[in-house]
């Protein structure tokens, strides 16, 4: 009997006592947000490797929707969910907590040093960062990090700041480098911002043969529709800048009509699209209200939104509203600075 009760009594310590903690896996997690776990064994710009149970799996990193790894800290797995959840301020106040040289694993220190440039970039963008040390500090993770598989991602914010900057060789560069993407969508993506860089430089014709092939392209798909939204809206730009502006309104027009609002870039570019095309054949007031659809509506897009304060800080004096000008004017100074839209004035 009391052999049983010590086995008994030895049984019920072993349930109180302490279990040592299992160590967490890995988790690349799919479009549709269904996690696969194990171990990363590999990582380039195009695949990610797991490890599971011994068996390899490569999933291709644009079908990639979130990467974690086991021994996330709390802060980069916080910081990691606000930025998919476009929270960027909040991811970013999140990181400045972040002990970055408490962590071990190099694959660990190079998201969290990421996620903090992609932050700085994002946010100098919207007009709340610097242009300049954005571009500088996501360039140095581009450069020293080059298996990383943000690579893509990174290149094509990289072209935005330096778009937003004026520097439309080193934008075209990147947007080049974007291109080399084995997918369709990111080559897409890629021609149409070197086409978006062509115009910024007047080069309409080679901007705009650009753009028509893209509308051409026999690839579909949710994101490649977009991307052919987006040339129409550049083509529309171009037609108008080379004496077809009544095409370019209609085209527009079309956009808008047939396309949905909450897509705050696409229609932050067609309504500033709209705009210039009114100037061309000169409806000031109409090309003031198409620019206050994006002041008011649609400017979460900092370019797009410095470029409507730019025309509004001129249309809003010709028709005798000085306090208004001068209000978008101070606004374009003041929230974009670094902006290529600033620096015009």
């Amino acid at each position: 009997m009391k052999r049983v009760m010590c086995v008994v009594a030895l049984a019920v310590v072993g349930l109180c006592l302490p279990r040592p903690a299992q160590a967490q896996l890995d988790k690349v997690f799919g479009p549709k947000g269904v996690p696969v776990e194990g171990t990363i064994t590999g990582i380039t710009p195009e695949k990610i490797t797991l490890d599971q149970a011994g068996t390899p799996r490569e999933f291709n990193v644009n079908e990639v929707a979130k990467v974690t790894f086991g021994d996330d800290p709390p802060e980069l797995a916080k910081a990691r969910d606000s930025v998919i959840a476009g929270q960027i301020e909040a991811a970013l106040t999140t990181l400045k907590t972040l002990n970055a040289g408490a962590i071990a694993r190099d694959l660990v220190k190079q998201d969290a040093e990421y996620y903090r440039a992609f932050c700085d970039a994002k946010l100098a963008l919207a007009g709340t960062g610097n242009l300049a040390a954005a571009d500088a500090a996501l360039f140095e993770f581009v450069r020293t990090k080059r298996d990383s598989y943000h690579t893509y991602e990174a290149t094509e914010l990289l072209g935005s700041l330096a778009l937003a900057q004026g520097k439309y060789s080193d934008a075209e560069k990147r947007f080049a480098f974007l291109g080399r993407a084995p997918w369709p969508d990111y080559k897409l993506r890629a021609n149409v911002m070197e086409a978006r860089a062509l115009a910024a430089q007047q080069k309409f014709p080679e901007a705009q043969a650009k753009y028509e092939a893209i509308i051409g392209t026999g690839e579909a798909g949710p994101e490649v529709n977009r991307q052919k939204l987006l040339a129409t809206v550049g083509k529309a730009i171009c037609l108008a800048e080379t004496g077809k502006a009544d095409e370019g309104i209609q085209m527009l027009e079309t956009v808008i009509r047939d396309n949905d609002s909450k897509d705050s870039a696409l229609f932050a570019k067609t309504y500033n699209g709209l705009g210039n095309c009114y100037l061309k054949t000169n409806r000031p007031k109409d090309a003031l209200l198409a620019f206050l659809h994006v002041d008011l509506l649609f400017n979460a897009d900092g370019e797009a939104h410095a470029e409507a304060l730019f025309h509004l800080s001129k249309l809003w004096g010709d028709v005798n509203k000085a306090d208004r000008a001068l209000a978008a004017r101070t606004l374009l100074k003041e929230r974009y600075a670094g902006s290529i839209w600033n620096k015009t004035q």
